[in-house]
This record gives structure tokens, sequence and C-alpha cells, in this order.
């Protein structure tokens, strides 16, 4: 795999490629598809999804030439692929001249760049020891050099010093050899060789459970008994001092599932309210444009009810514009009256007010009414849609001092946890310590990468990622016993043993402020988040001057006393002697979404998005009190008897 050098990155065409584009796929006049297609970092690999599967085409063996279609589409908005060979080439439409010319630009810059980074010198088509070396080099992998001489010599059937074309493809194969997939492919497969890694690495052998992928949990119970995805001021694309407000952030946060928005609005000119971070250098943005915003994409990804958090800093004729808006703008959409005339007891479901909006503005309030919060005494006298808001030092200091009473304050009441004031740069504390509380609505700034936002993604990622997950038993019970403080022995206590050996990498990218001619020397961890007994870490060794196809065989064990509320992050670094390892990328998943056996991990860069190819392959076995549990049904099923 190769690195796109800084230069071709910043190249504006190769940048439209890199963002991706909406396109048409062109057969004839009848047979037209929609695509969406993007080049991968790699800078050779097209991505390719379709409404039904997705595939690979991979850019090197395939951009030669382009011809423009005519007759029934506009000829300036297409272009062709033609390929090497007997493949067929490839006709696409795209929604103006412009994004086509991009692409026919951006094809040709990356044609150029492979064909000129070709590691035979001489054309001749044959490579000596050295132009292989520098082959290897420039798809990141520095054999050991023995092997490397060894494996070429035998090879070289030829005996010439120099590898044709023929013995070039047998270097590869044995290179891409995978030892690690041969005893599994013996002991199970009756399929080529080939066809079972494609098998091990699709989404059939994902280390998530696939059936997790759409929403598998009870959808109709109280608001309360669920982890809310939440966004704390999500207007800001930066930190929240001198960062720009915009409606961006709010469509990201809301293609990501959040189910909760933060809105701080204050008095703007010509009697139109403005969001922004009162007080600072942060830009203003319109509040009628951000509910615009939030009016489109509120639920392209989940139906589940959306809340709005409104922090409220204006006149009252600039509330009243507000009402304007909301109303105007979303119509109905907007939760403006209960569902029932009866008394409200619990709050309803997110199946009963899917669909819907419901904003924090005191005439429209409905089902979450902002409230102080008084103690937990007479829990049962608070009405149901009092919904108390907790800084994070705040909701620490309850669920150290009074632990089990706040969790069931959190079986009854929403609870809202948000960043510290002080947290200029819009970094994150750590959500996993409120979860154990039973606490709902972990507001994170989801504008700022790192630990904790992937934490946040791994929570959310099982029931289809629709922004809602369904709390354990023991946080749901108003005379729940579970301290998230002291875990021995209660409510949720199962003890099981994880187990994960870690086999193989594959192509892991070199971090992007390594020089070009460096080379990963990966390293991987594996976290556990859960209770404060069970959080632990630990590592494999290094792997020097690999990120090909490192090999490691490394097993780690951990202990866990409460499975329900953990996840599992694996982790994978360069190492550096000198300096703090960099990231390379990371992949979180709930512990009762993981599935055992043999399984690839698909890794993910620090934004959260794909880091495709890049893979780890490992081995999980879960078992209590020394027998192994083969299904997550299973896990669950034991983990509910104990409740």
């Amino acid at each position: 795999m190769f690195a796109v050098e800084r230069s071709v990155l910043d190249d504006h065409d190769v940048g439209v490629m890199l963002q991706g584009s909406s396109m048409v796929k062109v057969r004839s006049s009848r047979w037209q598809k929609s695509r969406t297609l993007r080049l991968l970092e790699d800078g050779v690999t097209v991505w390719c999804e379709s409404a039904k599967s997705s595939r690979k085409a991979k850019a090197q063996q395939t951009f030669e030439a382009l011809r423009g279609l005519s007759g029934s589409v506009p000829e300036g908005r297409c272009f062709t692929v033609v390929f090497r060979g007997p493949r067929k080439s490839l006709d696409l439409l795209c929604p103006c001249e412009a994004e086509a010319q991009s692409w026919v630009r951006g094809i040709r810059t990356l044609k150029e760049r492979v064909a000129n980074m070709r590691a035979d010198e001489n054309q001749d088509g044959n490579m000596s020891y050295d132009e292989v070396k520098r082959l290897l080099q420039m798809i990141n992998i520095d054999l050991n050099e023995q092997y490397a001489r060894t494996l070429f010599k035998k090879c070289d059937r030829s005996c010439t010093g120099r590898l044709d074309h023929g013995e070039i493809e047998e270097f590869c194969r044995e290179m891409l050899r995978r030892p690690e997939l041969d005893a599994v492919f013996r002991h199970y497969s009756g399929n080529g060789c080939n066809g079972f890694t494609m098998y091990m690495l699709s989404l059939e052998n994902d280390v998530f459970n696939p059936d997790h992928g759409r929403v598998h949990q009870d959808m109709g119970r109280p608001l309360t008994d669920y982890f809310i995805s939440s966004s704390h001021n999500t207007y800001l694309t930066k930190d929240q001092v001198t960062g720009t407000s915009s409606t961006e952030p709010y469509i990201r946060a809301l293609n990501q599932g959040c189910r909760c928005v933060e809105l701080d609005c204050w008095d703007g000119e010509r009697g139109e309210p403005v969001i922004y971070h009162g007080h600072t250098l942060t830009s203003k943005v319109s509040f009628k444009e951000v509910i615009e915003t939030i009016g489109q994409y509120a639920f392209k990804v989940s139906p589940y009810p959306l809340t709005l958090s409104l922090e409220n800093h204006c006149s009252v004729e600039q509330q009243a514009v507000m009402a304007r808006d909301l109303r105007s703008i979303l119509g109905s959409k907007l939760l403006t009256k209960p569902l029932s005339e009866q008394p409200l007891t619990v709050l309803p479901s997110p199946e009963a007010v899917s669909m819907k909006l419901s904003p924090e503005l005191s005439e429209l309030v409905v089902y979450c009414r902002s409230a102080p919060f008084r103690g937990f005494e007479n829990l049962s006298e608070i009405a149901a849609n009092d919904m108390c808001s907790f800084s994070e030092s705040e909701a620490l200091r309850l669920i150290k001092d009074s632990g089990k009473l706040f969790v069931r304050h959190n079986s009854r009441q929403l609870s809202r946890i948000y960043p510290s004031g002080q947290r200029l740069q819009s970094s994150n504390y750590d959500p996993q310590d409120m979860w154990n509380s039973g606490c709902q609505m972990v507001a994170l700034n989801f504008q700022t990468a790192g630990e904790q936002m992937d934490l946040n993604q791994g929570r959310f990622l099982p029931n289809g990622r629709c922004g809602y997950i369904l709390k354990p038993g023991f946080l749901r019970v108003p005379t729940s016993t579970f301290d998230p403080e002291n875990t021995g022995g209660g409510p949720g206590h199962v003890p099981t043993q994880l187990t994960i050996r870690i086999l193989s990498a594959q192509q892991l990218p070199k971090p992007k402020q390594t020089k070009a001619s460096a080379i990963v020397d990966p390293q991987v961890w594996v976290e556990i988040h859960g209770v404060s007994i069970d959080n632990f870490r630990d590592k494999t060794h290094r792997i020097d001057n690999n990120g090909f196809n490192p090999r490691w065989d490394c097993t780690l064990s951990f202990q866990l006393q409460v499975p329900e509320l953990a996840l599992v992050r694996f982790v994978v670094e360069d190492h550096d002697h000198t300096a703090k390892n960099e990231f390379v990328g990371q992949f979180t998943l709930p512990f009762t979404s993981l599935r055992t056996g043999y399984r690839h991990v698909h890794l993910l860069k620090a934004d959260g998005s794909s880091l495709s190819p890049a893979s780890l392959f490992v081995h999980v076995k879960v078992s209590r009190k020394g027998v192994p549990i083969k299904t997550v049904s299973e896990r669950i099923a034991m983990v509910k008897g104990k409740v």
C-alpha cells in the first residue's frame, strides 16, 4: 500500500476524490444506478458503495485512459474509466461538470504519480534484489534482510539475479501468504485459499456482531431506561474560546446518531437570535439556520426522538422569535403536547415519540423540563418529566458519595452531564463513569477526537447506531442496590474471563506525521473500560519495520466483574523510542457485541471514519468459571439470570 504524499493531498482535484462523490453508473439509457465513489488515503484505492453492497477497485491497475459519454446524458458531466485487460469500462455520470472534471484531472494526477513510483528503474520488466527492496519500502514493508534475500533466491528460478514477471508474482504471493490463517483454513475450510481469506475479512467474520448492526433492542420502554447519545456545544467546530460556530457540526453529530444536541442562544442583531459560546470570541451562527439544518437531518440516520437542549440567554422578544422559528420550520416534527391526557407517571418510550423533536423552551416543553437537583429525598414525588443537568465534577461527586442513590435517581429521572467550563480547548471527560451510574445523556464535545469519543462511538455502535442503547437491567430498577464504586457480589456481578489472542495485522498505514521513508513499528493495546475494578489495559510486543503484515501471536487475558457495562478497545500505535507513540488506528465495541472465535477487527481513524483496509486478526475466547461461552445470547442470558 502506498502513502499519499502531502503534495498530492493538497491537490484540489485529489481532494475532491478524497471527499467522495455521488455518481450514476451508466450502462444504457435504461440501466442507471446510484453509486458513491471515494478515494482512500492510500492514493490508489477507490471505494465504491451502492445501496446494496460495497466493493473495491484497485486504481493502480485500472486508471489508463478516459473518454466521454454521449447520447442520452450530458457529455460534460460524464467520464469513462477504461481498464486494461478484458474488464468492461466504467461509465460514470457526475452531479455537475466541475466535479466530473476534478475526477478526470485527479485520476490523471494519480496515474502519473503511480507511474513515477516504478521500482524497476530500467523498465525492462525484470527486478534486481535492490529494486525489489525499493518496491517493498514503497509499500511500507521492511523485511528482515536475511529473510528477504532467502525469499528472493527461492523465487529466482532462472538464477539470473533478476526476477522476471512470473517470479515477481511468486515473490509477492509468498510475501502475502498469511501463515496464521493456514491452520484455520486447513481445519475449517473447503473453499480455495483466496476465497477463505476473503471470507475471513468479510463482515460475516467481523469481531462486531452483525445482528447488532440493526435495531434489535426493545424500544418500547421509558426514555429513562436508555443511554442516549448526546452532544455538548454542538455548534462549535473547535475550541470554545475562538472557535467557529457553524451548522456543519450539527450535520456531523446527527449523521453519527446523536439524539441530543445543544444550542446556546443569545440575542442577535435585527431581532434574530444567534447561537455561539457567549462572552467569548467564537463566531455566531443564525438560530434559524441551525433549526433549518436540524429539521433536514434530524431523522436521516435514526427515527427515534431528538432532544434540543436550549441554553437560553435571549430576551423575551427574541424567545418569541425562537418559538416561532421552531414551530414554522419543524412543523409536525415538533412535539408540542403530551401523547396522553392522563397524569404523567413515567416518560414515554423512544418508539412512542419517534420522528419527534423535543425542545427545552418553556412554552414548548413537554417531556424534558429542566429542573434543579434538590437531593435524593422524596424521589417518588419528583415529576417524571423533570430533567437535571450536572457538571462532570458534580456527577463524579455524587457517584463517589452516593452511588446507589444516584443509580436509583437515574432509573426514574433523566440526567444530563456536561463537561467542565474549564475545558477551554473542548476536551472531554471519561463518559464511562457516568454510564456506570445510569446517566442517560452523557454529553461530549463531538468536535474533539480522542479516546473519549472512541468510547462514545463504541457505546452507541449496536442497536443500528440509532443513538439509544437499553441500559442493563440493574440500572433500570428503582430499588436497585447496584453501587458503581463497589460492585463485588451485587447486581450485574458476573465474573468473566476474556482472552484475546492478537495474531496479526494487515496494511497498517504510516502516521501522517512520519517521514516518507519511515516504516511503522506497530504495537497493539487492548483496553477494558467499565466499572473501576474492570478497567485494565495490556499490550503486545512491538514489530519493527512492518506495517504490511506484522505478526504477534500474543495472548492477553482480562478478568471482568460487570461485563454488561464493559467496552473493549483495540488500539494500534507506531512505537517510538524517543517520543510518545503515534496513534495509527482503533476500534471500540461493547463486550456484549463481541464475537468469539477467529475474527477481524476493522480499524478506524482518530475521527471515527474507516481506516480501510487496515485490520487486526484476532482470536477471542470468553468463559465463566472455566466454562467457554460461545454466543452473545448465552452471555446475556447468564447476566440476566444473575440480576
